[in-house]
């Protein structure tokens, strides 16, 4: 089977074409634009002429983008990074202008997928991938599915609160886990400790070399990332969970201290039976997410 992967993000978006089956992708060719936020007409057009410019004979499209969103009714609803995208029906324009099928998927939700599918969490049937990027949020197989909610809001780890005060709030609420857990909380964090403002990877770069801010700031990302993944060890009790983004490129400096907030947090017997990875796809985990589908 051929398919198109569409992923919408707040800076950039992109375009995958592929040749998919159960056990194997094989990308054929990926484009990258540049999203307007601000217009959703315009990126649409961009994204179009990116599939236009290819003579590529394909049998669906799956489109993936940040939440909230609507994967029945096939709508993107203005989330936080896309003020542009209000109500806007990806799924019906592109449906019309291809004829061909085309899926909606939230985009931490097709990262559990690719990963479930082609990755650490194949074969299992409980799988919690957390999206540890430029915000925080997680992706549910529970019972060999897709968990995704009511309204296709499951998930929002980032949202849950974990200590009662926090320097900013990334959305809307102060103290929770993507203010301290996420790239964003952690650039937001960087200016309690240094003059300007530094981005996460200048962080953990500054922890390396042995800056005792930037390793005290390592030090409350680390445990609170613990208190995320024990908080989904206890309330999903899964097999595995897989930790994306920016994860797998700093455990060296995370993961030791992030381990020891998870065992003394979790529940013993429901630790025992967890395994804490980085996710296996690593750099392919764009491409392979942009292109699943929960069938």
């Amino acid at each position: 089977m051929h398919r198109i992967g569409i992923a919408i993000g707040g800076t950039k978006s992109a375009v995958t074409f592929a040749e998919i089956d159960e056990n194997e992708i094989k990308i054929i060719e990926k484009i990258n634009i540049k999203t307007n936020p601000e217009s959703a007409s315009e990126t649409y057009e961009k994204l179009v002429e990116a599939i236009d410019s290819r003579n590529f004979t394909f049998d669906s499209i799956s489109v993936i983008c940040g939440g909230p969103l609507d994967p029945i009714g096939g709508t993107i609803n203005k989330p936080a990074n896309l003020p542009g995208f209000d109500n806007f029906p990806i799924v019906k324009l592109l449906n019309d202008r291809y004829s061909k099928p085309v899926s909606l998927l939230n985009d931490a939700d097709a990262c559990a997928l690719a990963e479930y599918k082609y990755g650490v969490g194949k074969g299992l049937k409980n799988f919690v991938y957390i999206t540890f990027g430029t915000g925080l949020g997680c992706g549910l197989i529970l019972n060999g599915r897709l968990y995704s909610g009511t309204n296709a809001g499951a998930g929002e780890i980032g949202h849950v609160r974990i200590k009662s005060q926090g320097h900013f709030a990334r959305n809307g609420k102060k103290g929770s886990s993507e203010s301290f857990a996420s790239g964003g909380g952690i650039s937001d964090l960087s200016l309690s400790y240094f003059e300007t403002r530094k981005s996460a990877k200048e962080i953990f770069d500054l922890a390396r070399k042995g800056d005792e801010k930037a390793k005290k700031i390592v030090s409350i990302v680390a445990t609170s990332l613990g208190q995320v993944v024990s908080t989904c060890v206890d309330l999903f009790n899964p097999e595995c969970i897989a930790i994306g983004g920016i994860y797998p490129r700093v455990i060296d400096v995370l993961q030791d201290k992030m381990m020891k907030t998870v065992r003394k947090e979790s529940l013993p017997m429901n630790l025992s039976s967890c395994k804490i990875l980085p996710c296996s796809l690593q750099e392919k985990i764009d491409e392979y997410s942009s292109l699943m589908e929960d069938k």
